[in-house]
């Protein structure tokens, strides 16, 4: 299946690969925000929270401006917010108002690359492409950041600003990789002169009519982020070796990934998308259940299958179903809107993963569970009821 994408999206898989291979500020910014500015988990996770929602909101707009054909201004603001905020780690700054502010950057910056290579990426491939290619192409990102955290793990203490500084240099570079592959695919974005306030309507319009599946998918990606960015934070809490449970979980994260990526689309088409989208939340809800006891072994390897095969299948339903509701000539705002939501779940997961600092962490597991569980009964119940409609809201553009 790997050989039926096309080209420029096996050279984005690869340039995402070098981006995540080296990433070692991104999977552990948290716990190098406490470590750099002496905050309490409390303070990072808000400030997290607040940071991932003001990014999130914006990402439409990002897309509708790509949708114009204007190019340079997405790129240069996404080159200088990744570099300005990663040299604020480079430099190891110890204001927590220095370091809010390169993060703000950052996601700023990450989030327009992001949003920009989901419009070439998943936009530009054949809709019965969609679900296999984010499946792939999450994958090696799983795989990228599997060795990422093994680096980290074993270098990070002693080369730390060698590999601060390679981070960098890599993530320009996949930035500058992905602003040539959108010179050379620009005239297969469509070039739409509408206003601002159209497309937010839009955007609106859309989320307001299939609320629950971006109620289920925010949700179930809250859960997803929240095992990356909030656990490495509970691990440091706990005065667990943060660095090695990160690396073990990402270790495992991509074997499980790598095997569920073979099967996984076997397993949608012979349950059916709802029940498959029910059976995701049910995987992450179970392992998050699991989180008090992952000190011990055996129940951290049982938590990460669980997670890694519900991740899989959330992925799959969950990333190129917004190419789907959006009419097809506005791949700009299916991108920034899908960023926008993963955004937020982003910005959730920081607020939910406040239950793990301020309640017994039986009863905060338990009730991140059933949220899990909920996102994933939200999204079957969509992909049940709304099959017929997917494509509504071209009905709303053509209105609007």
């Amino acid at each position: 299946m790997l050989h039926r994408l096309p080209r420029h999206y096996l050279v984005m898989m690869a340039l995402a690969f070098l981006s995540t291979v080296t990433s070692f500020i991104f999977p552990l910014t948290a716990p190098i925000i406490m470590t750099m500015t002496k905050s309490s988990p409390t303070e990072v996770t808000l400030a997290l929270g607040i940071l991932g929602l003001i990014v999130g909101l914006s990402q439409p707009y990002f897309g509708s401006f790509l949708e114009k054909g204007r190019i340079l201004a997405p790129f240069l603001l996404s080159v200088s917010g990744v570099a300005c905020g990663l040299m604020v780690f480079v430099f190891q700054s110890s204001s927590l108002i220095m370091v809010l502010a390169g993060l703000l950057a950052l996601n700023i910056g990450y989030g327009v690359y992001q949003t920009t290579s989901s419009i070439i990426g998943l936009g530009l491939i054949p809709s019965s492409l969609r679900e296999t290619g984010a499946s792939y192409f999450f994958l090696v990102v799983n795989l990228g950041l599997a060795i990422s955290a093994v680096l980290a793990a074993l270098f990070l203490t002693r080369w730390r600003d060698i590999m601060f500084i390679l981070d960098l240099c890599t993530t320009l570079l996949a930035v500058f990789g992905v602003y040539f592959i959108t010179l050379r695919k620009r005239h297969a974005i469509t070039i739409r002169r509408t206003s601002n306030h159209t497309s937010y309507r839009l955007v609106f319009q859309t989320i307001y009519h299939h609320a629950p599946l971006m109620i289920g998918i925010t949700l179930l990606f809250a859960g997803t982020h929240l095992a990356i960015m909030i656990l490495p934070l509970y691990f440091e809490f706990k005065g667990l070796d943060t660095m090695r449970l990160t690396a073990y979980q990402m270790l495992l994260n991509t074997m499980i990934v790598a095997l569920g990526t073979l099967v996984v689309g076997h397993w949608v088409d012979y349950l059916g998308r709802p029940r498959s989208a029910c059976l995701s939340g049910l995987l992450i809800g179970s392992a998050f259940i699991l989180i008090p006891y992952v000190e011990f072994r055996v129940i951290f390897f049982v938590y990460a299958c669980l997670f890694s095969l519900g991740e899989v299948i959330a992925v799959r339903l969950g990333s190129a179903v917004f190419f789907d509701i959006f009419p097809e000539d506005r791949k700009g705002l299916a991108s920034g809107t899908s960023m926008m939501i993963h955004s937020i779940a982003r910005t959730m997961s920081p607020l939910l993963g406040l239950s793990l600092f301020h309640l017994p962490v039986a009863t905060a597991s338990y009730l991140l569970g059933v949220t899990f569980i909920l996102g994933g009964t939200l999204l079957g119940y969509w992909y049940w009821s709304y099959s017929s409609e997917i494509t509504l809201t071209s009905h709303m553009e053509h209105a609007s």
